[in-house]
């Protein structure tokens, strides 16, 4: 995935623009409601860390792109995690589901704001990483959006972050 198609991946999983991944993306797929996807994620994480240079530049670019990704994840807390929201005033989700959003909220916006205040890009994604190892081993097609995170940690300089992606690896072999 390159720059521009990862911007444009993150304004659709947002629900800026039209097209199919509008409706069935990150924000999409909570109204209505078609479940929690954690490729949804896997995808929009892929983006991030593919524009990462783009959130760390203070540019308007970084800023536009930055508040897209906060606006998504505030509407997908206002409709699936608040006790007020769409989903769970309506009796859409599980305690569970909630409970599953709200972690991947928090790893994309841990990623997000760590990227606009300039860390490394493998600090910046060390949620998504204890994610990842905790999470159960991901089906082919998902691995391959998980290889931007590999990449950034097995080039890193820092040798943690070098351990992070081999355990990653092991794991799933």
């Amino acid at each position: 995935m390159d720059t521009s198609d990862a911007v444009k991946t993150i304004l659709a999983h947002a629900g800026q623009g039209s097209g199919e991944k509008c409706r069935t993306g990150f924000l999409g797929s909570l109204r209505p409601f078609l479940g929690i996807q954690v490729e949804n994620l896997h995808e929009v994480m892929e983006s991030i860390i593919t524009c990462s240079a783009i959130l760390q530049s203070e540019s308007a670019r970084a800023v536009r792109l930055g508040a897209a990704i906060w606006d998504m994840c505030h509407q997908a807390r206002v409709y699936g995690v608040d006790q007020r929201g769409l989903l769970r005033s309506n009796n859409l989700v599980t305690e569970e589901e909630v409970a599953t959003l709200e972690n991947y909220l928090d790893v994309i916006e841990s990623a997000t704001i760590n990227l606009l205040l300039g860390q490394p890009v493998a600090f910046a994604i060390a949620r998504y990483y204890t994610f990842l190892e905790n999470a159960d081993i991901p089906p082919e097609s998902t691995r391959n959006s998980i290889r931007p995170l590999l990449d950034v940690l097995l080039t890193d300089e820092d040798s943690d972050y070098v351990e992070m992606a081999t355990r990653l690896i092991g794991k799933w072999r």
